[in-house]
């Protein structure tokens, strides 16, 4: 089931599997394209494939940012997102998406990263 497939995917990062936690996240992602599970596999998604492939990491925060603009996530996504536009050298995007996350979520625990990238940027 969705359910299942997206607890042991976040059980197998939390144990320092990333490949497996990758697997099925995108089993999850394939196989049940249409479940809330898989909109959000694309944040954990995004997180283990930072390093590997920034750009594939920024489209799964950008999926995620699409399909749910009010979603519990999207602090998370945003961070991510702001970080994989930083990776990729977008400074105008980065900032504007720290921005964003400063502006929408003044209480995320992001905020302090997002503060000192916008001071670094300028």
């Amino acid at each position: 089931t969705p359910a299942l497939l997206l607890r042991r995917a976040g059980d197998a990062q939390r144990a320092g599997e990333p490949e497996t936690a990758l697997a099925l996240y995108r089993q999850l992602r394939r196989d049940h394209a249409a479940s809330p599970e898989a909109s959000l596999a694309t944040v954990p998604l995004g997180r283990l494939l930072l390093d590997r492939s920034p750009r594939a990491a920024l489209a799964e925060f950008d999926s995620y940012l699409r399909a749910s603009p009010t979603g519990a996530l999207v602090p998370e996504a945003l961070y991510g997102r702001a970080r994989a536009l930083g990776v990729l050298g977008d400074a105008a995007g980065e900032r504007q998406t720290w921005q964003r996350l400063l502006g929408g979520f003044p209480d995320s625990a992001y905020v302090p990263v997002g503060r000192r990238r916008l001071a670094e940027l300028r």
